[in-house]
């Protein structure tokens, strides 16, 4: 039995139907809910049929308008117990509550922005403060597009929806590209998540063959693993990571340090660098967080691993850094990501001639005496 709320026409009905595909289904766990969802679309004039357990709205707004309603007078209890899901129902919906629906309807810009190619790459660099050089840059991905999108909230998007693997491998090698672009002799670390390559063959092929295009040598890229605190599954980890050593790239572990079992993910993985989360670095003058990074910096010598302090903004974070034995860096003290790789900026230079063997000394120096 349909409920029509508006003097729609029949005609109208029968057009509706037409577009059924892409007919918004709304299913309230419960009858308590059912009623109260089919009172609310009442109430409001919009037009809907039953299908069983499901209200299929037939009214013309978008759908986005109806959940907008629904949202606004249901509480947070009562949205978890809705669902929707857009189609005709004939084949595998995705099922989706309320709330998620509408993050994907929020997130809306990073479809299009994944069509239609968008997205683009900047460089951070990545400095050893012992041989005052930029050793490397960072690929990090970013989006103007309406407004400015971090790359924390373009990841969000994708995985909202469910749009990861493909988002990664175009990310893998727009960085790629974009790298050659800079220079052909730099080193670049480009970013991946472990869970978008189920099989490192057949998911990394076109990144094998974007860098072959890209007049890139393998000796160039240091796949540097996104999150590697969260990974669970280390067998597939490290079949990821020895798919990337059999053709000649180096491997990166990034936030690392936080978990309790660090030093023997490390020892399992054996990462060619790792990247210790922010927080240990903006932290190091915890005792905690100090004894964390200096056990992992030892380690790391002995295995033969470059360790990289991230996060770093002030040159009392550096001099910590260099009591703890860490001398390679990556920070807005040494620069900010930027659309071009960069050259030693004022503040580098500036920090340069703090690192002179002179004034070095005496900063060690001073603090051992701190310290004593």
């Amino acid at each position: 039995m349909s409920c029509l709320l508006s003097t729609a026409s029949v005609g109208n009905q029968a057009s509706e139907r037409e577009g059924r595909h892409n007919r918004l289904h709304i299913l309230a766990a419960g009858l308590d809910m059912d009623e109260r969802v089919a009172g609310i679309l009442t109430e409001h004039r919009v037009i809907f049929e039953r299908a069983g357990q499901l209200m299929v709205v037939l009214s013309p707004e978008k759908h986005s308008r109806i959940l907008a309603l629904l949202r606004q007078v249901l509480n947070e209890a009562e949205r978890r117990a809705v669902s929707v899901f857009t189609g005709d129902g004939s084949q595998f919906p995705v099922l989706r509550l309320l709330d998620e629906w509408w993050r994907v309807h929020e997130t809306g810009w990073f479809a299009r922005a994944l069509s239609e190619d968008r997205f683009v790459t900047w460089f951070q660099p990545i400095v050893d403060t012992s041989a005052q050089r930029i050793v490397g840059h960072e690929c990090l991905i970013r989006l103007f597009f309406g407004r400015s999108y971090s790359g924390a909230e373009i990841l969000d998007a994708a995985w909202v929806r469910d749009e990861v693997n493909a988002f990664d491998s175009q990310a893998r090698r727009l960085s790629i590209r974009s790298a050659a672009g800079q220079s052909r002799d730099g080193v670049y670390f480009v970013n991946f998540l472990p869970s978008s390559i189920y099989n490192p063959e057949l998911c990394l092929k076109n990144t094998v063959q974007c860098l072959g295009e890209s007049g890139l040598r393998p000796e160039n890229i240091v796949f540097e693993v996104v999150e590697s605190e969260l990974v669970r599954d280390q067998v597939h980890l490290q079949n990821v990571i020895d798919f990337f050593r059999q053709n000649g790239f180096r491997v990166a572990l990034d936030d690392f340090g936080t978990r309790a079992d660090s030093m023997q993910l490390l020892r399992n993985l054996r990462p060619d660098y790792i990247k210790i989360d922010r927080a240990l670095t903006q932290g190091v003058e915890n005792p905690l967080y100090g004894a964390t990074i200096r056990r992992l910096s030892e380690l790391c010598d002995r295995m033969g691993v470059t360790f990289i302090a991230k996060g770093v903004e002030h040159r009392q974070t550096v001099e910590n850094l260099w009591l703890l034995g860490v001398e390679t860096m990556q920070g807005y003290l040494f620069g900010r990501p930027a659309p071009h790789i960069s050259v030693p900026p004022d503040e580098l230079l500036s920090l340069a001639r703090a690192l002179e063997p002179g004034c070095r000394v005496a900063a060690l120096a001073s603090a051992g005496a701190r310290e004593a």
